[in-house]
């Protein structure tokens, strides 16, 4: 239910959708002085927010529903 409310892109991320998951890439540059675990999670913090972003603007979607994770 959340990817035709996603889409592609928005923002500064990019998203695809491969069988039941949704893959997201962040298009900004996180500082090349901070550590991988740290861009990784600012990547998270705005890809989440997008995710919270679209369920409050759908009634039938709820944030909480969704988990994100860095992909390894």
């Amino acid at each position: 239910m959340l990817w035709p409310q996603l889409g592609a892109k928005r923002d500064e991320a990019s998203f695809a959708k491969v069988g039941n998951v949704i893959r997201a890439e962040w298009g900004v540059d996180a500082p090349v002085s901070l550590e991988r675990e740290e861009r990784e999670e600012i990547g998270r913090g705005v890809v989440l927010e997008i995710v919270r972003d679209v369920c409050e603007r759908t009634p039938e979607l709820k944030a909480d529903w969704y988990a994100v994770s860095p992909f390894r």
